[in-house]
């Protein structure tokens, strides 16, 4: 397999930055040649998020993307985000800047029938 890349951005920006994977068993990859492929992207400061998704090029089918649609969709992560101890069960929901953008301007539901 050849050409697989990892694209990530620090929300709010929207270009990417393009970092190779590599299955060669140095630096972040542990194990050469176990269809692990691994890449490292700058430490972020605690609260940022970020989207990534992943591409390879060069297996039956032409290109593969994770998650399947992307670019349209990506991965989200928050860095640093806290988890105070709790005995209830916690949910995060991660959206995108544009997606937030896009919610806050929608009309908004009547309080009252």
């Amino acid at each position: 397999m050849s050409g697989v890349k990892l694209h990530y951005h620090v929300e709010p920006a929207t270009t990417d930055t393009v970092a190779d994977m590599k299955d060669d068993g140095l630096e972040a990859d542990v194990i050469a040649g176990d269809g692990a492929y691994t890449a490292t992207i700058p430490r972020q400061s605690a609260g940022r998020m970020v989207g990534l998704l992943g591409e390879r090029d060069g297996w039956v089918g032409g290109r593969g993307a994770f998650p399947s649609d992307a670019p349209s969709r990506t991965c989200l992560y928050r860095t640093g985000e806290p988890n105070p101890s709790s005995q209830l069960d916690r949910y995060h929901v991660w959206m995108p800047a544009s997606t937030v953008s896009l919610l806050s301007s929608a009309p908004r539901c009547p309080t009252s029938l």
